[in-house]
């Protein structure tokens, strides 16, 4: 005997933009933009400003990125 195949059909998942938290605007198949933004998700640990064990989440655009975060940001030039 031999391998016995099934055709299968598959559905998944696929990134095609988001919403930054803190602007709101959303973006939607722009590669740029996408490959550009903050997401950041993490659980808080003992002691945490976060909260014990809290999952949390961040994902901005480029644009705050650099509005909220550029004086901490230290560029490789």
């Amino acid at each position: 005997m031999g391998l016995l195949y099934e055709e299968k059909s598959i559905t998944k998942n696929e990134c095609i933009g988001f919403a930054c938290n803190r602007c709101l605007k959303e973006y939607r198949d722009d590669m740029l933009e996408l490959q550009e933004m903050l997401h950041k998700t993490d659980v808080g640990g003992y002691g945490s400003v976060f909260g014990d064990g809290v999952g949390w989440k961040l994902t901005l655009c480029q644009h705050c990125v650099v509005e909220t975060l550029n004086k901490y940001i230290k560029y490789d030039i």
